[in-house]
């Protein structure tokens, strides 16, 4: 089956470690059941940095509307169709920041350290330069060290920190960190390096 996203082929099939075929293609309403049950198998402690309920039915089918309207992109990654990773960009379609995407990407922990994540990444911000989005922003929980230092490896700058501003699941305050980096030049260092970790950044 074909999965037109911007007029691009999906579904993507990408080599991963151990030789595993991994497939990447745009979510679908037909998804939400199996993407219920990938966020429900996240670890309690992973989930604190969810920002929406993504267990909750209601949710997730709301989440449908964004997508039709076009302010959400979602791509799942899966191995022998079980989803072991989703990637989502936030663009709105008009107003301020429409030349802005937030980047978030999720990897199922018995999956991570075999490249999933990298290729989201990539698959994601391929995307968003097709959209000619001039801006990508990641945010991030400040005791997320090692995924901050990886992205400024890649070249993110750490825009801004405001403390305390988020809430999590347990009612802990946590400060926010607002990483970004500039389309054009991302995706020429995506296409020069490696990226040996996987994301997991706040949704």
């Amino acid at each position: 089956m074909e999965y037109p996203s911007d007029g691009l082929p999906y579904p993507k099939q990408f080599e991963i470690k151990d030789d595993i075929i991994m497939e990447v293609r745009p979510e679908t309403p037909e998804d939400i059941e199996k993407l219920i049950i990938f966020f429900r198998e996240i670890p309690e402690g992973d989930r604190l940095v969810l920002r929406r309920d993504v267990t909750n039915r209601q949710v997730m089918q709301d989440r449908i509307k964004e997508l039709q309207s076009g302010y959400l992109i979602s791509h799942l990654a899966l191995i022998d169709d079980q989803i072991v990773g989703e990637a989502t960009v936030y663009a709105q379609p008009y107003g301020w920041f429409r030349h802005v995407g937030d980047l978030r990407i999720i990897v199922d922990p018995k999956f991570r350290n075999m490249g999933i994540g990298n290729n989201l990444t990539q698959d994601m911000i391929g995307l968003v330069a097709h959209r000619n989005l001039d801006k990508i922003m990641i945010h991030l929980m400040e005791h997320q060290v090692s995924q901050i230092n990886h992205l400024k490896e890649m070249g993110f700058v750490d825009e801004a920190r405001l403390k305390n501003h988020i809430t999590d699941h347990r009612g802990d305050k946590h400060t926010l960190v607002v990483m970004t980096h500039y389309v054009p030049d991302l995706w020429r260092r995506l296409e020069d390096m490696i990226m040996d970790t996987d994301a997991f950044y706040i949704r």
